[in-house]
């Protein structure tokens, strides 16, 4: 079963934060995305989620300052610290936002580090995380990131992705599968979906070309729901996009019936 999370960090945001989540709940979703929760005010996210009966479907990791150079911690051996503080701090608010499932960005590419030492940084700091994260019943996510999108960034494929959790082999460490960056990068999505099912604990939904909302670009995202569906994927699709259409015409592009639903049309 899928149920589609529009991310309310990227989506309405010439709205107060209140506004969005009761937008979102009178459009007929039942859960949201958080980006990183250093963005909105906690305490009003929490009161407001609770009044409009959503659920929080992920969250990210806080990386205060995000860009070039700092794209997370775990990629770098010397800020273990550093991450282990933001990991207790994420694993906090995901425990008071009743989220299942959080996001780590595994930060920048190292100049004179080895791409061999940062990927046994990356896995060493999820061997440690995965088990606080199955105490407190959260799954973590790692992201591929396309380069137009972080020209920085340590891990831009799927296949750096699946190595890292496979090595991990841990049940609440997996990979996050976002349409708009694989599709930049590597393209052969259904493929990649089925073969690795197991691997992937989270999905979100952009189109390609510009990262917008799906309908404007390349993408049959019923035919990547149907697939995702039939190998067996049960959670949330986040929908985290650069919207086309000003305010909940964003959503139009979903047909009422697939915004509760786990069955997506056979079109657009």
């Amino acid at each position: 079963m899928t149920v589609l999370a529009p991310n309310v960090n990227w989506l309405l945001k010439d709205k107060p934060l209140a506004e969005r989540l009761e937008l979102v709940a009178d459009e007929g979703f039942e859960a949201i995305e958080i980006g990183f929760y250093g963005q909105v005010d906690l305490e009003e996210l929490m009161s407001v989620k609770e009044r409009c009966g959503l659920r929080v479907a992920l969250l990210n990791m806080d990386v205060p300052g995000w860009g070039p150079g700092n794209r997370g911690f775990m990629a770098d051996p010397s800020r273990k610290d550093a991450f282990n503080t933001a990991l207790d701090r994420a694993l906090a608010v995901a425990k008071m936002l009743q989220a299942p499932k959080l996001m780590l960005p595994v930060g920048a590419s190292i100049p004179g580090l080895t791409s061999e030492a940062q990927m046994a940084s990356i896995v060493d700091n999820l061997i440690h995380a995965g088990p606080l994260a199955e105490r407190d019943g959260v799954l973590l996510t790692i992201e591929p990131l396309s380069p137009t999108f972080a020209s920085d960034y340590f891990m831009t494929s799927s296949a750096q992705a699946l190595d890292i959790v496979h090595t991990v082999n841990h049940p609440h460490v997996k990979f996050q599968f976002d349409t708009y960056h694989l599709q930049m990068t590597e393209g052969n999505l259904i493929s990649t979906l089925r073969g690795n099912i197991d691997a992937i604990g989270h999905i979100q939904f952009a189109d390609v070309p510009g990262r917008t909302e799906p309908g404007h670009g390349e993408l049959n995202f019923p035919n990547i729901a149907r697939a995702a569906d039939e190998a067996g994927y049960s959670g949330y699709i986040g929908l985290e996009y650069v919207p086309i259409s000003e305010g909940v015409a964003t959503f139009d592009w979903i047909p009422a019936g697939w915004r509760r639903s786990n069955t997506p049309p056979s079109e657009l």
